[in-house]
């Protein structure tokens, strides 16, 4: 519910649901004159000269960005001319955060952010606490290195919203030989059942290490 006002938009945040695996943030746009798209064609928007709405948001958990993971989605939807949904998914199975949390959103650049610097851009600040939605997620510390890899699995996060294998890689100083090395693998309950795995992305840092989440299907916490 909370919103901020600058320069004919309005940024409102609707909704935020978390759990262990994923934060997902529900924000709308309004504009009070200028229309986000043309009549002509309903996907053209027209944004003002610095405004693209749904990339220029972003969305900060306790200090951190939350789209530097990966498993991050986006979707949005024009309501009509004056006003824009959006539904952000955001992976923070490698974060740890606590069960009370603060998120940020804003329009911009967050690094190096002052007090004077969020009075002049959209900039919304709440306290979020998951910790209701907690007693039904189960993170269980692996710490096993997959087979014929040097890939490690750390460990597996079961929550409402999903579950998730976080994988790591150390620094190999080639980032191109590391993608294949962390999802070459199949992933079965003790009952062997195969368990589907969702790799929507992955990510490799520059020195070829590596820290992403999995994300697979058929299995609860028990």
């Amino acid at each position: 519910g909370k919103s901020i006002s600058k320069d004919g938009y309005t940024l409102t945040l609707d909704n935020v649901a978390a759990d262990d695996n994923f934060v997902h943030v529900f924000y709308t746009v309004t504009s009070e004159n200028e229309p986000f798209y043309n009549n002509s064609d309903n996907n053209a928007p027209i944004w003002s000269n610095s405004l693209n709405v749904s990339a220029d948001i972003q969305c900060v958990i306790n200090g951190k960005l939350s789209d530097v993971s990966n498993n991050n989605h986006e979707s949005g939807y024009f309501v009509d001319q004056h006003t824009y949904k959006c539904a952000e998914k955001y992976n923070v199975s490698g974060y740890n955060i606590p069960n009370k949390f603060n998120l940020e959103l804003l329009n911009g650049q967050y690094d190096g952010i002052t007090d004077d610097d969020k009075n002049s851009v959209w900039y919304i600040s709440t306290d979020i606490d998951k910790s209701k939605v907690k007693v039904s997620s189960i993170t269980k510390d692996i710490n096993l290195k997959l087979p014929n890899s040097d890939a490690t699995v750390e460990k597996a996060v079961f929550s409402p919203f999903g579950n998730q294998l976080v994988i790591s890689t150390p620094s190999t100083g080639d980032p191109d030989n590391v993608i294949a090395n962390i999802d070459s693998f199949a992933l079965y309950d003790e009952n062997d059942t195969c368990l589907d795995i969702l790799n929507s992305d992955l990510s490799v840092n520059g020195d070829g290490s590596s820290r992403n989440s999995l994300e697979f299907l058929k299995a609860n916490k028990d």
